[in-house]
């Protein structure tokens, strides 16, 4: 039975004290306030316009919010909103439209216009009792999608304790799901062009009722092309509404808007009087540099201010779009995203969204103009503009977004040198504050050649830097300020290779304006075309027959004569490659005189056939016969015995081969780390516990340890002898230090192996004891300015150590100091990314960057020689087993052999992708390329036929001198050496007996015993090598063979060790029959070892890979029939382990006691015997016999009763 309370204050209290209903208390006490608002809210809105007067007299002064004459409901919006004192803007545009009157308002960006907007639009709602059922009440247009979406927020927690629902039109979202669901819409916020489909789409859009328009940033709209949508709209509109335009400059297409849309305005601007027409709080300031140093300065901005909320303006979308990807994948240490107009709407709300959220942190955002107006960003500290705005109006709304609502901010602005001049007049004659200040070049970074590393792995990033190269170049060339922009100052030489670009892209709309671009288009030159400039028509003026031969000759001869050898030479590659030989002729086709077929075909024969290709006069070099002697030499021969014995799918960033026998190899790549069997090429064990990418994998001298570095700053180690299983995810590291914040590319261990050198990204060299506990390094030290991507010890020497880093350098430090200052450094021109020491007799060591090699004395720091034997950036440098040859890899795709006496290129090899590491085993036996296509290659060095069969001749022949030995010199005539007669494939022999001789009959087969030999299908694939193949038949028709036929097939796989290999890139249908076929048989107990060994590495490959959901299910499937089966096995072997318990103990007690009683029986014969003479041993013999046979019948009996115990057990 519910209970029912009175209205009384007694029973008030006492429910109150009831905690479960305290909240019901309170709801029924809210409604009741609402309905005594709702029966008097035609006297609260009289109450509150009769104070409508007092805003037009010339004492009014509101200091807060609460002193206009505002709904409760929007003063309590505000105040939750923390809103409590109105700006400049806000205190002068709602004393005329919280009234009703059309407001024109200007103002400095960050002087709080929303609100100046959205006030008064929800006072009019509120004050005409303005419902659902009433159709659309109110419409705000916005130039962007950004801007609209953040006065929509601005709106639900201002307006929240209002009835009126709100819906915001944009751009890329659901027009269908839109359409049926504005009926009952109060307030639509919207973009220009989603309004104005809707208006002419939409059936259910009804706006005979709007009360109010409001146009925010009018300027910006109408310059982004939507003078045709903002009329069409206004023409569609009610005449009687209030109209509120907020514009930051009064251009003459906005007072043409003005005059159409709004009635008797009154025009407001806050700041008119003002000295700057920038905030005061904010701090402004311009460099100067060249255009190639631009990314590079932005770069070393995000670096210098990685604590601090960046906005960097570009002019295109397609800059915006390079700069995100490249500076993304190069990690500069901060939350980094873009936002351009081009973006998908979902990615730019959330990238939005993203920056906003954060505060308190670093983060950066590359953005073009639609960023510029209107938005508010929270905490934003800086503005950077990487290049010129296109006019001082778009540089104000850009350095508007910071330094709003009072609060300080900063902005700088680069410039060129051509472009300092001009645009600084142009921002001082607006009285815009700027500063100049100059670049510190030691906080300068470099990244050109990060950037064109970046594009061999990932291909895109080229074409986005040449797109992006390209739209500047356009962006300039068409700019309104031509006394700024001047597209000849710009190096597009310079620039593209600041891009990472190695060549300059064409830019065929400067081509086609006859605009030059550099020299630099001159030089990649190379075809010449001979083109014929005399202008020739079909037919003349008085030509009544093209084709009439009498008089026509003359005319012919005449050309040939005048303008046959008039000729230009034109560059091919600064022709635009869609104008067609043929409409260029035609084109040309404009002379009074009239031609003939053979005129015309002859010009046309000079002009697409004579054809020049220049030559260069360098001297001719014979080639070399490959059959000649001497061509290849000792040290070719020696490398290229290496041949390819496998080849994996398997990443691998880093690689290092174990010191000691038997020469292991670890590799590192994704986030596992994988070591391999050199003698099988198959892997033997499996690190995989990682929870971030691995960087690199090292060996120490001793091959005890081994070490691996990680992403996230961590060095993890390991222990190469112990004895656990070896099974993928078992094994745990005896030591993880947390070395750096940053990425760590390398490590060594020193000559005794108890420390480890550490180089990060972090800019920091850290030595660390792996002999104590101690996680703190033991010598740290701010080696470099940028990445440190390599490091090594000095050979002999424990405190001497060499780092080199992408700021072009490489430092010597001594560990026993306190890294303050280095002992040398080595300038090397170009980011380091390898050096490695030669032998410790003559203090050498070669540094890799780009695509040099340098060698150095490491005691006067001089250059000993220097190599370029590369296209593109050295990756990897090695040393042969008796150091006299260089082994070298490239994002070039090959590797090079250097011999290190002459410095001479010994060998080359050239692969599919680019090499990321390289290593070789300390016999050269073995060398493994980790490749950039994420696949793994180990070649290994093959004896030649001819060394081997010489082996075997020598082995022969030291036989027969050791059997001549033991016969005395002389071997007797039955033993000879035995000849193998090579017999003839497809031919059967037997052997007959003739005469007491032995005679060979060879036969050819018949047509049915050839078919008989020739091998299956099966067989065929299994002898070719082509195991995934094999495995492929095998399991996509897995129900036509028998379960001993697919284990022998599983088995021959085995035997060959490939099963990793056979079992890797299955299907989704062939992994669902092989995960269902060990479901059903994994319980054979026959051949269990061969399915647990395919599981196994089945497991291995796919566990870590996305399948779909079928395999999914079939693996969980085999997982659960695993575990029953497991189960079973467990209770068998416990029972049976319990029934051999019982029966050995029966056992043991029945042999120990008929082993007593055999005892005490001979003891007592053995008395008797004693006792009694000669004459009692008759007696004795026949009581002996006696008891013996009592013996045997009681040994009888006892087995009976033993057999009746076990059958009964059984």
């Amino acid at each position: 039975m519910r209970k029912k309370f009175r209205d009384s204050d007694d029973d008030e209290e006492f429910i109150l004290k009831e905690p479960k209903n305290k909240a019901l208390i309170e709801r029924k006490r809210q409604r009741k306030q609402e309905n005594k608002n709702k029966s008097n809210i035609g006297d609260l809105i009289e109450q509150i316009t009769s104070r409508y007067k007092d805003l037009n007299s010339e004492t009014f002064a509101a200091n807060k919010f609460s002193d206009f004459p505002l709904s409760p409901l929007t003063l309590r919006g505000l105040k939750d909103s923390n809103f409590t004192s109105p700006t400049d803007i806000q205190l002068l545009s709602l004393k005329h439209s919280i009234i009703g009157k059309d407001v024109v308002g200007a103002a400095k960006t960050g002087s709080g216009k929303t609100l100046a907007l959205l006030i008064p639009l929800l006072e009019c709602l509120w004050r005409n009792k303005w419902t659902k059922f009433d159709g659309l009440g109110a419409i705000v247009i916005t130039p962007t999608r950004e801007l609209a979406f953040q006065i929509f927020q601005v709106l639900n927690n201002i307006g929240s304790y209002h009835d009126f629902s709100a819906a915001l039109l944009i751009g890329g979202t659901d027009v269908d799901f839109e359409r049926e669901r504005l009926s009952g819409i109060s307030i639509v916020i919207c973009t220009p062009g989603r309004l104005l489909q809707h208006m002419d789409e939409n059936g259910y859009f009804c706006f005979d009722q709007l009360q109010m328009l409001v146009i925010d940033e009018a300027d910006r709209i109408l310059d982004m092309g939507f003078k045709q949508q903002i009329d069409a709209i206004i023409e569609n509109l009610p005449k009687q509404r209030q109209t509120l335009l907020f514009s930051a400059t009064q251009t003459k297409r906005v007072e043409d808007l003005i005059r159409v849309s709004l009635k008797d305005p009154v025009f407001v601007s806050a700041h008119e009087g003002a000295k700057n027409s920038t905030p005061d709080q904010l701090t402004q300031s311009y460099l100067v540099c060249e255009e190639e140093d631009k990314i590079n300065i932005v770069w070393s901005f995000l670096r210098n201010h990685q604590r601090k909320k960046t906005l960097i303006f570009v002019t295109s979308c397609k800059q915006a779009r390079f700069l995100t990807e490249a500076i993304t994948h190069l990690r500069p240490g901060l939350f980094f995203t873009g936002l351009w107009g081009s973006l998908k709407q979902g990615k730019r709300m959330e990238r939005f969204q993203r920056f906003d959220e954060i505060t308190n942190k670093g983060a950066a955002m590359i953005c073009t103009d639609i960023a510029s107006r209107g938005l508010d960003f929270a905490g934003l500290d800086w503005v950077l503009q990487m290049d010129c705005p296109p006019s001082v109006d778009d540089y104000i709304h850009r350095v508007g977004r910071t330094a709003r609502m009072n609060k300080s901010g900063e902005a700088m602005l680069i410039l060129t040198g051509s472009q300092e001049g001009p645009f600084v007049e142009m921002l001082k004659a607006r009285q815009i504050p700027i500063n100049k200040v100059e670049i510190e070049k030691q906080k300068l970074f470099s990244i050109q050649t990060k950037l064109a590393n970046l594009m061999i792995p990932f291909p895109e990033l080229k074409h986005f830097a040449q797109s992006a190269f390209v739209a500047y170049a356009r962006a300039v060339y068409f700019a309104q300020l031509k006394t700024v922009f001047n597209v000849d100052s710009i190096n597009f030489e310079a620039l593209a290779k600041s891009y990472g670009l190695p060549l300059t892209p064409r830019i065929r709309f400067l081509r086609k304006r006859g605009v030059n671009i550099g020299d630099s288009d001159k030089k990649k030159t190379t075809t010449k075309t001979i083109t014929v400039t005399d202008e020739i028509r079909l037919g003349g003026d008085n030509s009544t027959n093209a084709f009439d031969v009498d008089g026509e000759q003359e005319k012919d001869e005449k050309d040939v004569g005048d303008e046959f050898l008039k000729i230009t030479r034109r560059d091919v590659f600064n022709e635009v490659s869609e104008v067609n030989p043929e409409e260029e002729i035609l084109a040309r086709i404009s002379s009074k005189k009239a031609i003939t077929k053979t005129q015309l075909a002859s010009k046309m024969l000079r002009r697409l056939v004579l054809k020049k290709m220049t030559t260069h006069n360098k001297p001719i070099v014979p080639l070399r016969d490959a059959n000649a002697e001497g061509d290849v030499s000792e040290e070719q021969k020696y490398w290229m015995k290496l041949e390819e014995a496998a080849v994996f799918e398997e990443s691998c960033c880093s690689c290092d081969f174990k010191p000691s026998s038997p020469y292991a190899l670890a590799i590192a790549g994704g986030s596992r780390a994988i070591v391999f069997d050199t003698a099988t090429t198959e892997p033997s064990a499996i690190y995989s516990r990682f929870k971030t990418s691995l960087c690199s994998v090292k060996y120490r001298h001793d091959g005890a340890l081994l070490g691996v570095s990680t992403e996230n700053g961590f060095l993890q180690f390991f222990d190469t002898h112990s004895e656990k299983p070896r099974k993928q995810g078992l094994r745990t590291p005896i030591r993880t230090i947390k070395a750096h914040k940053g990425q760590i590319y390398s490590f060594q261990f020193d000559a005794t192996g108890h420390k480890v050198a550490s180089f990060s990204d972090d800019c920091y060299a850290k030595l660390f004891d792996l002999a104590t506990e101690n996680a703190s390094p033991v010598w740290n030290c701010g080696a470099h300015m940028d990445f440190i991507r390599t490091g090594s010890f000095v050979p002999n020497s424990e405190c001497l150590l060499a780092t080199g880093s992408h700021d072009n350098t490489v430092r010597l430090w001594d560990t026993r100091q306190d890294g303050s200052s280095f002992v040398r450094e080595f300038n090397h021109g170009l980011p380091v990314e390898k050096i490695l020491f030669m032998s410790p007799k003559n203090n050498l060591f070669a540094s890799a960057g780009g695509t040099l090699i340098k060698f150095w004395d490491l005691n006067n720091g001089q250059i000993v020689k220097e190599l370029q034997l590369h296209k593109k950036t050295v990756t990897s440098l090695n040393l042969s087993k008796d150091g006299t040859f260089l082994i070298t890899g490239s994002a070039d795709r090959r590797v090079n052999i250097v011999k290190l006496d002459n410095f001479d290129l010994v060998h080359t090899w050239r692969f599919e992708a680019p090499i990321q590491s390289l290593a070789i085993d300390p016999l050269d036996n073995h060398i493994a390329f980790g490749l950039g296509n994420n696949n793994l290659a180990i070649w290994r060095r093959q004896e030649e036929i001819e060394e081997k069969k010489k082996k075997k001749s020598e082995k022969r022949k030291r036989k027969r001198n050791e059997l001549q030995e033991q016969c005395n010199g002389e071997i007797p005539e039955n033993i000879e050496e035995e000849k193998q007669e090579e017999r003839p494939k497809g031919l059967v022999i037997f052997r007959k007996e003739r005469e007491g001789e032995q005679e060979q009959i060879e036969l050819k087969p018949t047509e049915r015993q050839l078919e008989q030999m020739k091998l299956g299908k099966h067989d065929y694939l299994l002898r070719e090598g082509r195991l995934q193949e094999l495995v492929s038949t095998i399991l996509l028709k897995i129900k036509d063979f028998t379960f001993e036929y697919i284990v022998a097939v599983f088995h021959q796989i085995r035997i060959r060790q490939q099963l990793k290999l056979a079992f890797s890139g299955l299907e989704k249908r062939e992994l669902v029959n092989l995960f269902t076929f060990l479901s059903i048989n994994i319980s054979n107990k026959q051949f269990f070892d061969i399915l647990y060994d395919v599981t196994v590495v089945t497991l291995e490959i796919y566990v870590h890979k996305s399948l779909p959901s079928d395999v999914r299910f079939s693996i969980k499937r085999f997982q659960k029939t695993l575990a029953k089966e497991i189960e079973k096995q467990k209770e068998q072997f416990r029972n049976v382990g319990i029934f051999e318990m019982i029966k050995n103990s029966n056992r043991n007690n029945e042999t120990t006691k008929n082993e007593e009683k055999i005892n005490v029986k001979e003891e007592l014969q053995n008395v008797e015997m004693n006792e009694n003479g000669e004459e009692e041993e008759k007696e004795q013999e026949m009581k002996q016999s006696k008891m013996n046979g009592k013996v045997i019948l009681n040994e009888q009996a006892e087995d009976e009763t033993s057999d009746e115990d076990d059958s009964e057990e059984g």
